[in-house]
């Protein structure tokens, strides 16, 4: 059994959002709820390769402006631990990854069948 990541149902994330919509989009807990009830944590090598899940990745990017109004965003390197070897020592301008279920040990959120 190798790394666990929550994923959900492919066919229940196209209601909500269509392959062919990209920009920004805002969800409220209606929609967000029953994403959730339905994602389960299942083998990152099947939520890969198997188009049936989407694997959830939150990510976000952490930013600063100054008195001159410019923004500076932080950037580090990342080092040389993690399953992907192909970003080990490459930079990086955001933070995230996939969620394993230590992840959501006290967790209170949302409800989940998934912790």
């Amino acid at each position: 059994k190798g790394e666990q990541i929550l994923a959900a149902p492919t066919f229940r994330l196209i209601e909500f959002l269509p392959e062919t919509q990209d920009g920004l989009r805002f969800f409220d807990e209606s929609v967000l709820q029953p994403l959730w009830e339905t994602a389960a944590f299942v083998d990152r090598t099947l939520a890969e390769t198997d188009p049936n899940f989407k694997q959830f990745i939150p990510y976000c990017m952490i930013t600063q402006e100054d008195e001159a109004l410019n923004t500076n965003v932080l950037v580090y390197t990342r080092g040389k631990i993690g399953t992907e070897a192909r970003l080990h020592g490459k930079n990086s301008f955001g933070v995230g990854g996939h969620i394993n279920p230590e992840d959501l040990q006290g967790c209170t959120l949302l409800a989940t069948s998934a912790s």
